[in-house]
């Protein structure tokens, strides 16, 4: 189904099939723009639901909103960026501008998925886990010097999220049952 929706957004000419470096990057850009729509309809969803589902989870109905707005606007700024260069049709202009797109929305991706992590414990939360998915990602995409800067940012990004409420830059949230987990770590049992 993915690969079925990521020939429909395609709207390479031809002859980008021809070099290889090209193709893979086309179909890797596609394949990271479908899954930021099934990521922003799962938040839409979950905005939804969350009353009846996702009631014990530190994160408003609003806020899961404005990320699946955010994701979704996002989303067709960078699809309409890919449409603007497929018109131009020049290999190398094509390619460096689609990494720079690509490097955005990674960057883009890890601010949602760093508020997201936090919102919803922080460490506590498997949320952190998804930074290593980008990472990968990233590694696919890019050479090691940037693959490298991204793993860095992820990293500043858990850290922030995971000492940031220990020195009190930023409040503390749990994951679930907010309310008894702040009474556990307030008075540890002995």
């Amino acid at each position: 189904i993915i690969q079925r929706v990521a020939d429909a957004l395609d709207r390479s000419p031809d002859f980008f099939r021809m070099d290889v470096r090209l193709y893979e990057l086309n179909r890797r850009f596609l394949w990271f723009i479908v899954f930021r729509f099934i990521v922003a309809s799962a938040f839409l969803g979950a905005s939804l639901t969350k009353t009846f589902l996702f009631s014990h989870i530190f994160i408003s109905r609003t806020g899961l909103l404005i990320m699946a707005v955010i994701l979704l606007c996002a989303n067709f700024i960078y699809w309409a960026h890919y449409k603007h260069l497929v018109r131009v049709a020049n290999f190398s202009l094509y390619s460096k501008r689609l990494s720079w797109n690509i490097q955005v929305q990674i960057m883009l991706d890890f601010m949602v998925l760093g508020y997201l992590a936090y919102r919803c414990g922080g460490l506590e939360s498997s949320l952190v886990y998804f930074f290593l998915f980008h990472n990968v990602i990233s590694c696919l995409f890019f050479q090691k010097k940037m693959s490298f800067f991204h793993t860095i940012l992820s990293l500043a990004i858990i850290f922030l999220i995971s000492l940031g409420p220990f020195f009190g830059f930023i409040p503390v949230h749990h994951f679930i049952f907010p309310v008894e987990a702040a009474a556990f770590y307030n008075n540890p049992v002995a």
